[in-house]
């Protein structure tokens, strides 16, 4: 939850210079300084309440989908193991696995495909554009493998085994430290 409440006070913040930047309210392509600034205020006013409520919805809406799904899916699982019935298991498990996979891959294409039309709508900076379309993609890759982890959690949950998924998190959260380090340290990417 705590997660949901601060990546929603992030996405309202998007949300409030989206809508500035379609109202025409916010500075018009006056490069990385002037947007630094232009959000820095936006950001820190107390004006943001109702963006964040709408980000949270927002949030709350793509977790209810890869959870409620996921969800879903385990509840049919869990009926076929208790029932012994291992051939309709593995069916179903297949199924909800490369529904998944195919919904992700064809969402994160979609944004992949538009990215940089998303940034034009948000009237990014010229001078940003190249690295703000970099920074959305990465999201876009990354989302099979959000729709994965939850689909999987919730399966391995209806079969009874809560562990696994909480070592593919720590797992997760270990490597992306690392790799953080390696990438930050070493090859300056940071």
């Amino acid at each position: 939850l705590a997660m949901a409440i601060g990546y929603s006070v992030v996405v309202g913040w998007i949300l409030k210079y989206a809508v500035a930047s379609f109202t025409g309210a916010a500075l018009e392509n006056q490069g990385v300084e002037a947007f630094t600034a232009y959000f820095n205020t936006a950001a820190s006013s107390w004006g943001n309440t109702g963006w964040q409520v709408a980000a949270m919805a927002g949030t709350l809406l793509i977790m209810a989908f890869c959870i409620g799904g996921g969800i879903g899916a385990s509840v049919i699982i869990s009926q076929h193991f208790g029932g012994h019935a291992y051939s309709r298991m593995k069916t179903s498990i297949r199924t909800a696995m490369l529904s998944f996979l195919l919904i992700s891959l064809l969402l994160g294409g979609i944004g992949l495909c538009f990215s940089r039309q998303i940034m034009e709508a948000l009237n990014t900076p010229a001078d940003a554009m190249d690295i703000a379309v970099i920074y959305l993609n990465i999201y876009f890759y990354g989302l099979p493998f959000l729709f994965m982890y939850n689909i999987l959690s919730s399966m391995f949950n209806a079969l009874g085994e809560s562990r696994i998924p909480l070592y593919l998190l720590i797992f997760s959260s270990v490597l992306n430290i690392f790799l953080d380090l390696y990438m930050v340290a070493t090859l300056h990417l940071g």
